[in-house]
This record gives C-alpha cells, sequence and structure tokens, in this order.
C-alpha cells in the first residue's frame, strides 16, 4: 500500500504552507492520490462531489509533493494559489 507522504509529514507540510501562504486546512481536506513516492493533493468542485477516480470526476493538481533522499520536495502548479492560497 502506498503512503500518504503529506500525513506521514504534517508538521513540514504546515510550515511549508505557513511559508508560502497557503491554507494547510485546505490541502489536508483535499482529496489526494499517492503515485510511487509522492502524494499529490486533488481540487474537486463541491458541487460536484469530492471527486476522483472513484466518481471518474477529473481534478486538478494543486500541489505535488514527492519523498526525496535528502527530505520533502513541494512542487506549485497553476492551481496551487487560485485553490490553496490564504
Amino acid at each position: 500500500m502506498r503512503k500518504n507522504i503529506i500525513v506521514e509529514n504534517e508538521n513540514e507540510v504546515e510550515e511549508y504552507c505557513r511559508i508560502n501562504n497557503l491554507d494547510s486546512e485546505k490541502l489536508f481536506d483535499s482529496p489526494m492520490c499517492f503515485p510511487e513516492a509522492a502524494t499529490f493533493v486533488l481540487h474537486a468542485d463541491p458541487e460536484k462531489g469530492r471527486g476522483g477516480l472513484r466518481n471518474e470526476t477529473p481534478c486538478p493538481i494543486t500541489l505535488k509533493v514527492f519523498k526525496t533522499n535528502s527530505g520533502l520536495r513541494f512542487e506549485q502548479t497553476e492551481n496551487t494559489q487560485k485553490y490553496l492560497a490564504v
């Protein structure tokens, strides 16, 4: 079973959010997917439900978090500020 890097490193993720003016509550409440050694945070339209693979509703990726040998690497997308900004 793949692991949720964000949940496993909650303090580091909250610190990243604070420094980058992102809302950590929005982030932790968002749907996520877990490709190998990463966690992708998704945005689901509240009017369409949580979205994702279960109901085949596409969700834009708002943040990518990768586990590397030196720690976590965060990668913002064109949707990060739109959906996760404070």
